[in-house]
Parts: structure tokens; C-alpha cells; sequence
């Protein structure tokens, strides 16, 4: 990860978002939201609220690999904007599928020094996934 020092406690954000999605514990991966943080997939609607999270998070396929790469951070007090290159493998159709891509997040640093997203977008390098996704 490349950031500067004042960033340290984003930078354990990060990871702490990256173990979630890896481990699939989506109450976990909501609560580094906040209460009505919003996630932005691609070519997919934005979900808006934790328990929204919860249950897209649900809905995802299983996951055996999750990796953030490349990670940078930028911002000013308590507002900060992160990106990353990301890295997974899905398991669809009974095969593993690798994607990778990158993403984008918006921050905001809470009175005891920790972080929440506020907004997190990413674009996925696969695209055959996300417009299974789609709504018709």
C-alpha cells in the first residue's frame, strides 16, 4: 500500500474491507460503511444501506480469492479518496472464473480516529459476470 503515515488507519480500512469480501462476512463488509454508505458495481444498480449490502453481498457468487493491490490514498482532515487495482477468482457455473479490475472509494474519518466508506466503485474487467448481473 502507498500512502502517507496519516493514512495508516485508512490503509488498515482497506484491509479490514478486503478481509470481509474474502471471507464473505458481509455484516462485517456493510459495518465499513456507513449507515447509508452506497456501493457502486458495474453496469449494475447502486446499492444504498448496510442491510442493502448485506443482501447483495448474499447474492454475489462464492469467492476463493480476493486481493487489493497497488493501494493509494489522498485527502485532506477527515475526507479521503483511496484506489486500488483489485484481484479475485468467483466461482460460476462450477468453474473458477479470475477477475481483476479497479476500484475507487470515498472516506470519512470518525471522531475516534477509525474510517468509513461512504462510497465505493469499482469496474470489473469481466464483463460476461456483471451483465449476468444486470437487470433485464
Amino acid at each position: 500500500m502507498l500512502y502517507s503515515e496519516a493514512f495508516a488507519p485508512l490503509g488498515d480500512h482497506v484491509r479490514a474491507v478486503e478481509e470481509a469480501v474474502r471471507t464473505r462476512d458481509w455484516e462485517a463488509w456493510a459495518a465499513c460503511f456507513i449507515e447509508e454508505g452506497v456501493f457502486v458495481p458495474p453496469n449494475q444498480p447502486s446499492v444504498h444501506g448496510r442491510s442493502a449490502l448485506v443482501e447483495y453481498g448474499n447474492g454475489l457468487p462464492a469467492l476463493s480469492a480476493v486481493a487489493f493491490s497497488d493501494v493509494h490514498f489522498d485527502g485532506s482532515g477527515e475526507v479521503a479518496v483511496g484506489w486500488s487495482a483489485y484481484e479475485m477468482t468467483l466461482l460460476i457455473d462450477g468453474q473458477e472464473v479470475k477477475d481483476s479490475g479497479s476500484q475507487l472509494f470515498y472516506c470519512v474519518g470518525q471522531t475516534d480516529g477509525s474510517w468509513l466508506v461512504v462510497r465505493w466503485m469499482y469496474n470489473s474487467d469481466f464483463r460476461r459476470w456483471a451483465e449476468e448481473r444486470s437487470p433485464a
